[in-house]
């Protein structure tokens, strides 16, 4: 299935507005980038209300720019149908991750826990302290800071999405 330049391959996940894709965008000469594509429900595509807070939410992301935060690079809309493009991250949610851990009966390393709650919340206090191009604050809060939203790079890197 193809959504404006993107196309969509394994469903990432499905919340309660949106559902999530990875995508992929090919350019010349063999060129080709993965992205994580969020697009509003069908059901939902006709409610003037979702409608303005996938937009909202796809203006505000694309102003957070920070290394533990995913990043939202393109929005755009094919044949009537919203949708953003975000940065894939290449790993594992922290919910996965810990179901892996628990279907071994071990336990998480205090350790890794501590780095992955540093790096959420140093990307919530940027999202928190964020301001608009006069200044202003934004008074952005994340309204659902859960395992399921905090992604592992298989770099290493902890990415909150779903702001």
């Amino acid at each position: 299935m193809r959504l404006g330049p993107y196309l969509l391959g394994e469903r990432l996940g499905l919340g309660g507005m949106a559902e999530v894709y990875v995508g992929e965008r090919a350019g010349p000469h063999g060129f080709a980038k993965k992205f994580a594509i969020k697009r509003i429900l069908p059901e939902l595509a006709k409610d003037s209300r979702f409608v303005a807070m996938f937009v909202d939410e796809a203006r505000i992301c694309a102003a957070l720019q920070h290394p533990n935060i995913v990043q939202v690079v393109d929005f755009g809309e094919s044949e009537g149908e919203l949708f953003m493009a975000m940065e894939y991250v290449d790993g594992v949610s922290v919910a996965r991750l810990l179901r892996n851990v628990a279907g071994k009966r071990e336990s998480f390393p205090l350790s890794i826990s501590l780095l992955i709650a540093r790096d959420v919340l140093r990307g919530l206090s940027h999202a928190h302290e964020a301001t608009d191009e006069q200044g202003s604050p934004l008074n952005l809060g994340h309204r659902d800071v859960s395992p399921g939203n905090e992604l592992i790079s298989r770099a290493g890197e902890v990415k909150l999405g779903d702001l």
